[in-house]
């Protein structure tokens, strides 16, 4: 035992080295030096414990050995804290509670609203027909590291359970690769809309005639020539929108792209999307592709086999019993949901970390998208789409929010630099609206209703029209 201290300093040591390393490969490789203030808290973590590591071994051995363990204890009481907090994040039964307590309240707002899980209802079709399926979540995939195939789209050619906001499930038919249009616009002469985007891109949780991509369709002047396709998916965060038109944009000849950012989350999606290393690929390498659209039958595969071995993603509590993985005990080693909650949440929290720094990412990809638009002979449209806080009650919006407005103003001042359009449906829409809740469903969080969309939809087909007479 005397020598249990010296022994716990020199792990200590060599453990603080490790984490710098890991640091240093982060920061520096992964992220090219463009977060480093969001690791300033992790420097000063492995500076305490390399500094604790040689103060300890030169103490005397009773003393070493009582400091020693105190710190063993505190190990294990964080990770006693992480295991109960990943207890309480991953457990079903939990969300299954919470998710009834939400339902209560749906129905006294709609007796008729449908009060099944998305897992409910997959099952529920596949009684009925078992070609049925549900959507992975790329940003999800990316952040796990994915590295055989990461695909930006479902399961091709399949009824495909979406989601519920409205008091009614969504299900559509998915294309050739996967995504939400009717199969027939791939075969199109030209495209006058390509979206891509995230949920509300994706229509969520809306009928396909009140998403934007259906809307646009359903009011173009030259339907039998002319089409629209929509690549968004819920989830997607710049750097995925961005990939996912590396590999798809060239099938067709392209008029307009709509990029549709998402103030609500798009800054921050973009510290998960770092995580990949395939996504970093095509941020990196301009000839790098995964040929996802001639690997359709491999996507098609691997959505079946994320339904049936992993969970069904997306609104809780739509999951199956989920099988403890090495990604799950990766996740509790690196202390990840007590992170969660204290570093990255309260703690040493720079609210301008990381979604400040995150600009000057998203500027190299908008610069990125805008010269593939350009080689690709269309013209690019940069769309910014309002989330519910800020838009319904501002006086009561949070700082993170109006960090993200800052960082729009930010981004808008980028695009005049460069002279790219900038369409705000803020401004068309919600900031002189009468009323603003009523674009919501049931006048609450959520993304757009029919309504909402449908006045996004006609802003964003307005203003492209006054663009076109300008230029």
């Amino acid at each position: 035992m005397q020598k249990f201290g010296k022994f716990f300093s020199l792990l200590i040591i060599f453990l603080s080295i490790s984490l710098l390393l890991y640091i240093l490969y982060r920061s520096q490789i992964t992220y090219e030096g463009l977060n480093n203030t969001y690791y300033n808290k992790y420097y000063f973590i492995f500076s305490f414990f390399l500094l604790f590591g040689i103060i300890n071994f030169k103490l005397n051995p009773k003393v070493s050995n009582k400091s020693s363990a105190i710190l063993v204890a505190i190990f294990l009481a964080l990770y006693s804290f992480e295991l109960l907090l990943y207890y309480t994040n991953t457990n079903s039964a939990l969300k299954v509670k919470k998710h009834k307590k939400k339902i209560e309240l749906m129905k006294i707002k709609d007796p008729d609203y449908d009060t099944r899980t998305r897992l409910e209802v997959y099952l529920d079709e596949k009684k009925k027909n078992p070609n049925v399926a549900v959507l992975p979540v790329p940003l999800t995939l990316a952040s796990q590291n994915k590295k055989e195939l990461l695909p930006f789209s479902g399961h091709s050619k399949i009824k495909t359970v979406f989601c519920n906001e409205l008091g009614f499930y969504v299900i559509y038919k998915s294309d050739r690769y996967g995504f939400r249009n009717p199969d027939k616009e791939w075969d199109k002469k030209e495209i006058e809309y390509l979206l891509v985007g995230d949920s509300l891109g994706h229509g969520m949780c809306v009928n396909e005639k009140d998403t934007i991509s259906g809307w646009l369709r359903e009011n173009l002047t030259d339907k039998d020539d002319k089409g629209v396709l929509n690549l968004s998916l819920w989830g997607n965060g710049p750097m995925i929108m961005y990939s996912t038109l590396r590999e798809y944009l060239p099938l067709n000849k392209v008029k307009n792209i709509l990029w549709l950012h998402s103030q609500g989350n798009d800054f921050t999606d973009i510290t998960f999307e770092q995580k990949s290393e395939i996504i970093n690929n095509y941020f990196n390498d301009k000839s790098f592709s995964q040929n996802l659209p001639e690997r359709q039958n491999e996507i098609n595969k691997f959505v079946i086999s994320q339904i049936e071995n992993r969970q069904i993603e997306g609104q809780e509590p739509d999951t199956y019993v989920k099988k403890f993985g090495f990604e799950d005990l990766k996740q509790i080693i690196k202390l990840t949901y007590t992170r969660k909650e204290t570093l990255d949440k309260n703690f040493f929290n720079d609210r301008k970390q990381p979604l400040l720094e995150n600009i000057e990412i998203y500027k190299k990809i908008i610069t990125k998208t805008n010269q593939l638009s350009n080689d690709n002979g269309s013209n690019f449209y940069f769309i910014n789409l309002p989330d519910y806080w800020a838009r319904s009650n501002p006086e009561q919006a949070n700082l993170l929010w109006k960090e993200k407005v800052i960082a729009t103003n930010e981004i808008r001042e980028y695009l005049k630099k460069n002279n790219i359009a900038f369409i705000d449906i803020y401004e068309t829409v919600f900031k002189n609206h009468k009323d603003v809740l009523s674009l919501f469903p049931f006048r609450g969080f959520g993304h757009y209703n029919d309504k909402g969309y449908r006045l996004t939809s006609q802003s964003i087909f307005e203003e492209i029209k006054i663009f076109e007479k300008e230029n």
